[in-house]
This record gives C-alpha cells, sequence and structure tokens, in this order.
C-alpha cells in the first residue's frame, strides 16, 4: 500500500491531503508498524529489526493487561478503521504481520501463545475451541497414517503422542504440559513439521529445493517441492519432479518439468520458472493448456493461481529476477509433452551448492548464506565492512579490496538484517554483472 507524507505525518490515500507525494511499501521500512493519521488504517510497511522488538514489546505488554481488556471497544476509535474493533486488534494484526520474518523459536512462542490466549476476546476461533477440557483433538497429517494426538490425563496433564494407528512404529510421547494452551500449540506445530518433513520425501528420489510462500497460516501456506529423478528426455535435457500444496491439498505432481540450460537445476531461477507455469491461468495461454485439469485443478486456477502469481513476483524481486516470459524459453523447449504439460503434484525454498558452470547465473543465491553467517553486522563499521569482504571475495573470485571499496562507496550505511541482506546480495550481484569488477 502507498503512503502519503504531509507534515511529518502518514496518510492513506483516501485521507492524504492534496499534493501529498506518494511512497511505496506503507512509506517503507520503519522501527514501528504504520497508520494512517486520519483513519488509522493499517499502511503496512515492513519492519526493522527495531520494528520486530517493537512488536514483540507490544505483545508482552498486552499479556500482562486483564484479559477483560482484550475485548473492549473504546471510543478513541470511533470513525476510524478500528471503529467497533476489541482493544487487542491492533496488536493482533501486528503480531500477524511478523510472523513472516523468521522469528527465533522463544518470539515463535510468545506470538502463537498471544494469538491464540487473545483469540476470543477478538472474535477470532481458538485452537482451544476444538477441544474440551477431558477431550481429545487428533491433527491428521496426510500422506501419512501418522497422526499427533492431544489428551488430557486424569491428573491434569496434557500428552502429546504421535500416533502410527497401523502399528509400524511405536507411539511416542511428544510433550507434556498441564497447560492447555501451549500443548495445543506444541501438537500443531509438531503435526505441521511432520507434514513438511514427509512431503519433503519422494523416495528414491534427491530433494534438489524447497519453496514457499510463507503464509503463517498452513492451511494457506503454499509449498514447492523439486526432486532430481536422474532422468533425461530424447533430446538430454534433465527432466525435474515436483509437488505443489495449497495448504493441506497436493494440487500438482509431475515428472515433466525441463528447466532451461541457462540455470543450475536447483536454482531460484529454475523454481520460478516452474512456479510461473504453475501459475498459469485463463488468458495467459492457450485452453488446450488445461484440457489434462482435473475439476479440482480448475476450481485452484480459478480461485488460488493469482495469489501465487503474487507470490512469484515477491520471489523474483528478492534475487533480483526479471519477470519470466515463457517466450524467452524458446519453441524448442515446449515443443514436446513432457515440456508443454505441467502435471499433478506440489512444493518451501533452498537450494545446494551451485556448480561452477552455473555460477554467475546464481550470485544471490551464492552471497546470501555467506551474508547470514555475519548477521547483526553494521556496514557503517569498517571492521565490520572488512569482514564481509574477507568472507565474501574468495567466493566471488574479486579482490578483497575491490569489494571492501565498493561496500565503502555504496552500502555503508547498512545494518546486517534479513531484508538487507537480499537487497545488498542483489546490489553485489548487479555490480559483479556491470563489467566493472574482474573476476578471478
Amino acid at each position: 500500500m502507498d503512503a502519503y507524507i504531509f507534515e511529518d505525518d502518514l496518510y492513506c490515500e483516501d485521507c492524504a491531503p492534496e499534493g501529498c507525494h506518494s511512497y511505496p511499501d506503507g512509506g517503507g521500512e520503519a522501527d514501528s508498524p504504520h497508520h494512517c493519521g486520519t483513519c488509522m488504517v493499517p499502511l503496512e510497511n515492513p519492519l526493522t529489526d527495531d520494528g520486530v522488538n517493537y512488536v514483540l514489546e507490544a505483545i508482552e505488554h498486552t499479556l500482562t493487561e486483564d484479559p477483560a481488556e482484550w475485548a473492549k471497544v473504546y471510543d478513541v476509535y470511533k470513525d476510524t478503521y478500528y471503529e467497533g474493533s476489541p482493544h487487542v486488534t491492533i496488536v493482533r494484526e501486528w503480531a500477524e504481520q511478523i510472523q513472516g520474518y523468521g522469528l527465533p523459536d522463544p518470539a515463535v512462542e510468545l506470538v502463537d501463545e498471544f494469538l491464540e490466549r487473545t483469540a476470543k476476546a477478538a472474535g477470532v476461533a481458538s485452537l482451544g475451541d476444538a477441544v474440551g477440557e477431558s477431550d481429545t483433538i487428533t491433527f491428521e497429517i496426510e500422506d501419512s497414517s501418522t497422526s499427533v494426538t492431544m489428551f488430557k490425563k486424569s491428573s491434569g496433564e496434557y500428552q502429546i503422542w504421535s500416533i502410527d494407528p497401523h502399528g509400524a512404529v511405536e507411539n511416542t510421547l511428544e510433550y507434556t504440559s498441564d497447560d492447555r494452551t501451549k500443548a495445543l500449540l506444541y501438537a500443531r506445530r509438531l503435526a505441521h513439521g511432520m507434514r513438511n518433513e514427509i512431503r519433503s520425501k519422494w523416495f528414491p528420489y534427491e530433494l534438489l529445493a524447497e519453496w514457499t510462500d510463507e503464509d503463517p497460516d498452513p492451511n494457506n501456506e503454499m509449498e514447492l517441492y523439486l526432486f532430481y529423478p536422474d532422468k533425461q528426455d530424447r533430446r538430454g535435457k534433465e527432466i525435474l519432479a515436483y509437488r505443489f500444496y495449497d495448504g493441506p491439498y497436493l494440487i500438482f505432481e509431475g515428472m515433466d518439468f525441463s528447466p532451461s540450460p541457462l540455470h543450475a537445476i536447483d536454482s531460484p531461477d529454475t523454481i520460478a520458472s516452474l512456479l510461473n507455469f504453475l501459475s498459469l491461468d485463463e488468458g495467459d495461454t492457450d485452453a488446450e493448456y488445461f484440457e489434462d485439469y482435473s475439476k479440482e485443478q480448475i476450481e485452484w486456477r480459478d480461485d488460488r493461481a493469482e495469489n501465487l502469481k503474487n507470490s512469484l513476483m515477491d520471489f523474483q524481486a528478492t534475487f533480483g529476477m526479471d519477470g519470466f516470459d515463457a517466450d524467452e524459453e524458446g519453441e524448442d523447449e515446449v515443443d514436446s509433452p513432457e515440456d508443454s504439460r505441467i502435471g499433478k503434484l506440489s512444493g518451501g525454498l533452498g537450494f545446494s551448492e551451485v556448480r561452477p558452470a552455473d555460477f554467475e547465473q546464481n550470485f544471490p543465491g551464492v552471497i546470501v548464506p555467506v551474508l547470514r553467517r555475519h548477521e547483526g553486522l553494521n556496514l557503517h563499521k569498517l571492521h565490520d565492512r572488512k569482514t564481509i569482504a574477507n568472507a565474501l571475495a574468495p567466493t566471488l573470485g574479486v579482490s578483497e579490496e575491490a569489494l571492501l571499496h565498493y561496500l565503502t562507496r555504496n552500502h555503508a550505511d547498512i545494518a546486517m538484517n534479513e531484508t538487507n541482506m537480499k537487497k545488498l546480495a542483489v546490489a553485489i550481484s548487479a555490480w559483479m554483472r556491470s563489467g566493472t569488477v574482474k573476476i578471478h
């Protein structure tokens, strides 16, 4: 959402005074969430590390309040976006925003506990509503006979078990707590983790890469798993297998994707290319492309393909890719049934070491892991810039002095958080490809 600045305050488009200049991303990355200065609508700006800490502190403070305060509706919100909303609504929205920020485990647990405990006050269905004080709740895991079950013992303890109803493995006690909310949250996280572990295995094929849109709701999270079956088409091109899930549902599965030879088979570019095909909608290609789609796949296309397109654009922006055009692959890339028809499967992002032959195509994928090992450094400090240059120069094959000079002239004002690391990786990649730097 664009934000408009007037006299040191931010406004949404509807409330902005005439003559204001607009700024993308809610006014840009900041140390706290932005709201319109008139109607209080959230402007959805990205947060710095300090901004995430601001939200976590607000969550901790809210949890110290009397729970009766959470559901109260205050006149101060009259004639604003939050009119009639419970007092806790604003902090809940902030908490939901930072769920996609790669929080450490203690922060994840704090956010989950906060959202669960305040759900009833906010008028949201709580996970705890699914189980009574002495009932049993089971989280089924598709593609497997295993499930996660929580029940309460007569002693008052809640026990979490992973259970195989067919007896292939022993039932395992995973967790015990006398706090029902914490037990439910643990059971949900355990089931989700087990589901992802199952999805990432397709024996005997090697898992190449994973991608996810990082939706905090497991029921809406899109995932792609890319596998290497060690097969080639009639022209000797690699054929990859894949599975694509939307929440609990397997949407596409196939062993028919031939990636461009210009990119490593486990690179972000290959993932983006496959996602582009999976997101095709009516009007994007000929009608016969969808002839083999099932009724369920057609319904998914009409309802969710646009969401996948938007997630793909975010992914491409992260790695500095241009928008993908199927025509760029050339007619020889789509002249066989294996290439032109995407099958029926599903899939999160990680990829293996880049092959030397494809090195230049994957600069961001090489750079980001190195930068992550130095998270927390500040490039306004000469010592920290030297540390980054020393660690990164050998990997890129450039001189440490040249890289240090580049960082000093262009990026001596940023902190090494996750967002800035990705932006820096894209900038360094552009510098590497500019022809102004000598690569050994």
